[in-house]
């Protein structure tokens, strides 16, 4: 008994006799109701040569699945969203493409080397007022001013949607821009983001900025952040585990945390090729784990912490050292560094001190120098002077 069976745009016979869909017709049908919604749709009619203005394109498509910044969907209209996606291509744009009260929105391309969206005038890539439960995956973004930044994640207040929290960016690259992605600029929330095998480059001022004090609880894991003014900047906020991550040439620090909200900040088994690694103020405790600093660049700082009980434990620094404020707290354990000079303070406070165990200086284990180095097997260091528990000498 043979079976036949046909679909709409007709089968095309292959060699052996079985039946297969005919490309064409396939290519031209679209799925109803899955809720993906392409910008080269042709209601749309983005090109993606990098020589077309998509900006109007992109901006109508992105209005058809969150409903536009005058009349969102937000919370209240949720159900009505669908998915933005973005084919391969380099989408050229004049203007920032504008989202409000976004509520569980997934914004996909095709790859951050794949989909680029390149913002060749003023202003972000994309600019949010509202976003919650929202995803982005899969992009290359560009903002060709220096002052603004390339995802502006923000939010005035208003009501309507999720606030500014708990978004997930994953495979995202932040090319330029004063900022990669700044995150509550507007002074409202900002929390619970986090940033997946993302990567910045080029930020005039910093890769990723919390800019208030409830930006909180926000993650990076994975990465890279390359020639940015400072990579991760927590002005306010707080970053609370930045894990896996590569940083290379930051002008100034590849982490600078300013912010005072009684954080800690967990740095762990990142890899640094800049200068000057961490630092730290304003009693944020912090805690440096399984890190490697080995500069491409000239010697600098491994870390600074001012006024914050900090703990470095199984660490390498060729060029960096570590230099304490009138007030920090420290404790190093189990770490190796190249320079004799590896630990610089001052004059201790009476309730100040630095503990010391099993710290190699003046060379590393896979330097020249290697094991001949001189080794602290256990000392404290207090206002009252220097106790050495053992030892062992080069």
């Amino acid at each position: 008994m043979q079976r036949r069976v046909l679909i709409g745009g007709g089968m095309a016979l292959a060699g052996g006799g079985l039946l297969l869909p005919n490309g064409a017709a396939v290519a031209d049908q679209s799925t109803p109701n899955i809720g993906v919604v392409s910008v080269k749709d042709p209601q749309f009619g983005a090109i993606g040569d990098f020589r077309v203005d998509d900006t109007k394109a992109i901006q109508a498509a992105a209005d058809y699945c969150y409903g536009p910044p005058s009349d969102p969907h937000g919370t209240a209209k949720v159900d009505a969203n669908r998915n933005l996606q973005f084919p391969p291509g380099t989408y050229r744009i004049t203007a920032p493409i504008k989202l409000a009260k976004l509520h569980g929105a997934r914004i996909i391309g095709a790859g951050r080397f794949v989909t680029k969206i390149i913002n060749v005038a003023g202003g972000p890539v994309f600019a949010t007022n509202g976003c919650g439960y929202s995803h982005f995956e899969g992009m290359y973004l560009k903002a060709s001013d220096k002052s603004a930044p390339v995802f502006d994640l923000n939010w005035d207040g208003t009501p309507g949607g999720p606030a500014l929290q708990s978004n997930s960016f994953i495979d995202m690259l932040f090319d330029g821009g004063a900022v990669g992605i700044d995150i509550g600029a507007g002074d409202y929330m900002g929390s619970e983001n986090i940033f997946i095998n993302c990567f910045w480059i080029y930020s005039a001022v910093a890769g990723l900025k919390t800019s208030n004090f409830n930006a909180l609880q926000n993650t990076v894991v994975g990465g890279n952040l390359q020639s940015c003014n400072i990579g991760i900047w927590v002005s306010r906020g707080s970053v609370c585990v930045i894990e896996s991550v590569g940083f290379q040439l930051s002008k100034q620090w590849d982490i600078q945390v300013d912010n005072s909200a009684n954080d800690t900040i967990n740095v762990i088994g990142c890899r640094t090729e800049s200068s000057n690694f961490v630092r730290v103020e304003n009693g944020v405790h912090t805690y440096i784990l399984g890190c490697t600093q080995f500069e491409a660049g000239p010697a600098g700082y491994f870390l600074r912490p001012g006024g914050c009980p900090t703990t470095v434990d199984r660490c390498v620094s060729v060029k960096g050292q570590i230099s304490l404020s009138q007030w920090a707290r420290l404790t190093v354990r189990g770490s190796s560094f190249a320079r004799k000079d590896w630990l610089d303070y001052s004059p201790l406070n009476a309730d100040q001190s630095i503990e010391i165990e099993d710290v190699q200086y003046g060379g590393t284990p896979n330097s020249k120098a290697g094991y001949s180095a001189a080794r602290i097997a256990k000392q404290r260091i207090t206002s009252a002077g220097v106790f050495n528990y053992a030892t062992i000498p080069a």
